[in-house]
């Protein structure tokens, strides 16, 4: 099944929709039609053949249970050569892992009628790292994966947003180092008059002074980061962070490990050291399609982020 049937019953309106880029690039349903087309061919194949996934598995467990069998009546067997016949079939596992994140999230943006591209992007991540070289101008090998354009309904008004899965390596040969960030993006209707951000309170020497609120609760949550700490960026600071504002983000350190938040001109920008877009039920053993509360999970946490550029919105 193609995606050009799968999307997509659209009329030709709600096909050509511009969705909001950060990079201001114009991307609507079609833009990634090929890579989308490509991931609904494979869908389509594992949903023909469900079974395929359990044979071929059953197959790969074969091996490790037939030398587990040598070993009992045959003995002396090389228990470390045995150890290695396991590689296939976890390999294998990890294989269909992958490919369920990527379905998840196709069928996710599908349901959405939110544009998607897999592939890794090595271009964009040079454009990112001018807009926001706090987060993007790390390292070497920089590349996304995994970006999702879309709007989402809260509860006051919608929210543009942008995601990607950010990848970068550090260091050199033994001591070089790959690193996962799940970035989130959402627009603000204006822009903010300093630029500064929240990281998980804690990573710095208690010495050394960092701008506070009068919630100790906040306080033990984030560390406030600015350029400026003169008063007058103080008080622009913790206006923008109202006690509503605060508890909100409380609220979301306690329910998301570790969020690094940026505010930066007319951007709110949400980085995890973990995707968060993962699924949880989801599992093409039992059927070959994305569990419903996986979709509710992922919409939530799109949601929980869309609601901190809501609440802030209205002191900026």
């Amino acid at each position: 099944m193609l995606v050009a049937v799968l999307y997509y019953t659209l009329d030709m309106d709600n096909a050509k929709q511009c969705f909001w880029d950060p990079l201001n690039q114009n991307i609507d349903i079609s833009t990634y039609i090929a890579e989308q087309t490509d991931l609904a061919n494979k869908l389509q194949g594992y949903r023909d053949k469900p079974y395929r996934l359990k044979v071929h598995l059953a197959f790969l467990i074969l091996l490790p249970i037939t030398v587990a069998i040598l070993i009992l009546f045959l003995r002396p067997v090389d228990i470390g050569l045995a150890m290695y016949t396991f590689i296939p079939f976890i390999t294998y596992r990890l294989h269909i892992l992958n490919i369920e994140g990527e379905f998840i999230l196709f069928l996710l943006c599908e349901k959405n009628m939110w544009p998607y591209n897999p592939n890794k992007d090595i271009n964009r991540p040079i454009g990112f790292a001018d807009l926001l070289p706090g987060i993007f101008n790390y390292g070497s090998d920089r590349n996304f994966e995994e970006q999702i354009w879309g709007t989402i309904q809260g509860s006051n008004n919608k929210t543009s947003f942008w995601r990607g899965v950010f990848h970068f390596t550090t260091g050199y040969g033994r001591s070089q180092r790959l690193y996962t960030e799940d970035t989130f993006i959402f627009q603000l209707s204006d822009p903010i008059p300093v630029n500064f951000s929240l990281a998980k309170a804690g990573i710095f020497g208690e010495s050394e002074k960092h701008i506070e609120t009068e919630s100790e609760e906040f306080n033990k949550a984030y560390r406030i980061i600015s350029d400026n700490n003169d008063e007058g960026t103080q008080m622009q600071i913790i206006k923008i962070l109202s006690p509503s504002v605060q508890t909100r983000m409380i609220d979301f350190s306690k329910k998301y490990t570790d969020p690094n938040i940026y505010f930066c001109n007319n951007l709110l920008a949400i980085v995890f050291n973990k995707e968060v877009l993962e699924g949880k039920y989801t599992n093409f053993f039992r059927k070959v399609g994305i569990d419903q509360r996986d979709v509710d999970r992922l919409n939530t946490a799109i949601l929980d982020m869309a609601e901190l550029r809501s609440e802030m919105v209205q002191f900026i």
